[in-house]
């Protein structure tokens, strides 16, 4: 893949070479059908993708894995769900830690003070009641 990225700019042999394989051999890995590992990768790299955007992208690695053994029969190792979305990029979305309910600027009536308090300060840090 690397001889494959740079095989305009520098000759095959010497990057074979230099990554301490042979031409014969990359010439030979070219021309070759993916492996039974491979294509069992990808595939269960569409379904961990399925799974992931079906749940907003709020799914790590322990529910995907969960979801696949459960849901699609599928006998995996968590570390393999794992280790392909973090190649792939797919990482879960953290829960938020709290929803803003408060709006100060808003049009609406705003309480009568029923029991005369008085709520301004001579002075920044100092209310009424501490002398």
């Amino acid at each position: 893949m690397f001889i494959q990225q740079y095989q305009g700019q520098y000759s095959v042999t010497k990057m074979a070479r230099n990554l301490g394989v042979s031409r014969s051999g990359y010439y030979s890995w070219l021309s070759r059908e993916p492996s039974l590992h491979e294509k069992s990768n990808r595939e269960l790299l569409r379904l961990i993708i399925q799974i992931f955007e079906n749940n907003a992208g709020r799914y790590g690695s322990p529910r995907v894995w969960r979801d696949l053994v459960d849901d699609f029969n599928w006998r995996v190792s968590r570390k393999r769900v794992a280790r392909l979305m973090k190649k792939h990029g797919l990482r879960a979305k953290g829960k938020r830690k709290w929803v803003n309910t408060t709006d100060s600027r808003h049009s609406l009536p705003v309480a009568e003070n029923l029991l005369n308090r008085d709520f301004t300060a001579s002075y920044p840090g100092r209310n009424g009641y501490l002398t």
